[in-house]
């Protein structure tokens, strides 16, 4: 149904969607099902991509609308001409900004234009956890803050992110979360062997020194366990040094990255995940849609997803000591009982096909929007801006 806004346009709501087209982690993820929905919805929703790689590939194999504009880098002020005529001549309503690398141009430049469309930022992870220097982490959260102005609203993947933005003095009426979407395939994850396995970056937040410490107890307790770690990082060599001190070089498999996660999926029994923070983890959604029972630590948005004891399993993290040992607890358990593992894995896929759909995201969003132009058009006609 068409909202007050889009009659007032006389069209369907224009939205484009500024990223970094080299980004091949959750932001992908959850953007390319999503940007799918929206248009199956009647939004005119597009992408820009600042600079070329993986994000701007899979959106031509998916046939999406979407520009490549050259970005060397996060600091290349070239771009910056061809974003903003991109803009101006777009006539969007809506530019939601997913990273600091689309952020702070799409902000520097709102900020000296006479526009009408609302500036939305979407907050997929902690800022202060997304790069490993002390002096960048902190260069970016000083220059996030000072922009944030610019900003009509931010969308926060969970609950979690953004009661952390209402501590940092962000206004609720700026707040709206919309939990992320997938597109689960029709096969379900049948593996016989006992292998429980994670995907992930692996970078310090997502701390796989801990699944490896778990390991090294469950290959104590469980005969013919195994390992298998999916995805790339910087801390791909010292995990594996990590993981040949503990004595656990024959049954740990350190695959790289994972082009396509199904099939890897549908290797594991269970599926672990072990960070220090997280949004709400398209990894974690993508395992329970095939049935995977989870045990993950509980932090971020992880509580909004997974019920303990009844789709998945909660481990805190107050004592490393003690969450090594309820991780090897938890996943020892769903290793030694199929039908334990089935009852959890029903209710996981369940949850998942409920509220974490494209559709659903969807529908979310575009309510979201429609309330965000609403208040920005008010605001244009009362001469606020």
């Amino acid at each position: 149904m068409s909202s007050r806004s889009e009659k007032a346009l006389g069209r369907p709501l224009r939205v484009a969607h500024v990223i970094g087209g080299g980004d091949t982690g959750g932001a992908m993820s959850y953007l390319l099902p999503l940007i799918t929905a929206l248009r199956a919805h009647g939004c005119d929703a597009r992408l820009i991509c600042l600079g070329a790689g993986g994000l701007a590939d899979a959106a031509a194999e998916k046939e999406l609308p979407c520009d490549v504009l050259a970005m060397r880098s996060p600091w290349d002020v070239r771009v910056l001409p061809g974003l903003r005529r991109r803009i101006v001549t777009g006539s969007w309503d809506v530019v939601p900004t997913h990273g600091m690398r689309a952020n702070l141009p799409v902000r520097a430049l709102a900020g000296v234009m006479r526009r009408r469309f609302a500036l939305l930022t979407t907050v997929h992870s902690e800022l202060a956890l997304d790069y490993p220097g002390v002096v960048q982490s902190r260069m970016y959260g000083f220059l996030d803050r000072m922009s944030a102005g610019a900003v009509d609203g931010f969308f926060c993947v969970s609950e979690d992110f953004a009661a952390k933005l209402v501590a940092r003095g962000i206004p609720e009426s700026r707040i709206q979360v919309v939990h992320p979407g997938i597109e689960p395939p029709d096969e379900m994850a049948t593996a016989t062997d006992p292998v429980v396995g994670t995907v992930a970056r692996l970078v310090a937040v997502k701390d796989i020194g801990l699944l490896l410490s778990a390991a090294r107890l469950l290959r104590e307790r469980v005969p013919g366990f195994r390992l298998v770690v999916a995805g790339d990082g910087p801390e791909r060599a010292a995990l594996e040094r990590e993981a040949e001190g503990l004595g656990l070089g024959p049954v740990v498999e350190f695959l790289g990255t994972a082009l396509d996660v199904w099939p890897v999926l549908r290797r594991f029994q269970v599926y672990a995940l072990t960070s220090a923070s997280e949004g709400v983890p398209l990894s974690v959604l993508e395992a329970m849609s095939v049935g995977l029972p989870v045990v993950a630590t509980a932090v971020g948005g992880l509580p909004e997803i997974i019920s303990d004891g009844v789709n998945g399993y909660l481990v805190g993290r107050d004592s490393r000591e003690i969450a090594v040992e309820r991780l090897a607890e938890r996943i020892g358990a769903l290793l030694a009982d199929p039908g334990l593992r089935a009852r959890i894995g029903v209710a996981a896929r369940e949850r998942v096909m409920e509220a974490f759909t494209p559709a659903a995201a969807a529908k979310t969003t575009m309510r979201c929007y429609r309330r965000t132009v609403a208040a920005r058009t008010d605001r244009h006609d009362r001469g606020e801006w």
